[in-house]
């Protein structure tokens, strides 16, 4: 498989429009991981609040336990602890719950700030690199196939500008009728490298 051109300036573009692909794709990486961190930091003062209701839920309790061993009077003393208890577990319950929903903000900003441009970078940029992989496996198949390189003069033909033409030969739909391999070989190095490719080695005559 064939990822880049032959050496030279499509090669070059190719290799510097990788490179700012990977370079964004990280740096968005990093900014969506910092501003998920700075996001889930918003949960801090709910997440202590949480815990310190929590552990005083648990001295009541155990307050409550130890007034509620006093003969005669123990149920009444402890009723107070057990509820206030009870209040500050719902407290913990709810801070909980807001760390939670935070949390889940955080991750789907990250999310976001990642996905919504790395998508649609890629989707700008993936198909042009499909598209030059598939070209160069086509074009080495047909080659490597029959070494006929006749398709790739008829295409120079149609799609070359006439001026490229015309420096390989005055008359380059009469020298192909007639079959000149050697026009034929420079009509299909062209379009080759109007496309980015290079004439496979073994279809090159010797010398060359």
């Amino acid at each position: 498989m064939k990822l880049y051109a032959k050496p030279g300036w499509r090669m070059a573009r190719q290799l510097t429009g990788d490179l700012v692909v990977l370079t964004a794709i990280v740096c968005w990486a990093i900014a969506a991981r910092i501003l998920g961190r700075a996001v889930d930091r918003l949960a801090a003062p709910a997440r202590s609040t949480g815990e310190a209701a929590h552990s005083m839920s648990e001295q009541m309790r155990q307050a409550g336990e130890r007034v509620g061993g006093v003969p005669g009077v123990g149920d009444t003393l402890a009723s107070p602890f057990g509820s206030m208890a009870d209040g500050l577990e719902q407290i913990s319950a709810q801070t909980a719950e807001q760390v939670t929903q935070v949390h889940q903000l955080a991750t789907i900003t990250s999310l976001v700030v990642f996905l919504l441009p790395t998508l649609t970078l890629l989707v700008l940029w993936l198909p042009r690199r499909i598209r030059f992989v598939r070209q160069a496996a086509a074009a080495r198949a047909f080659i490597d196939a029959d070494a006929d390189l006749d398709l790739f003069a008829l295409r120079a033909m149609a799609n070359v500008p006439m001026a490229s033409l015309a420096r390989i030969t005055p008359d380059p739909v009469g020298e192909w009728r007639r079959g000149n391999q050697e026009v034929v070989r420079r009509l299909a190095e062209l379009e080759l490298e109007r496309t980015g490719l290079a004439l496979p080695e073994p279809v090159r005559p010797p010398g060359q």
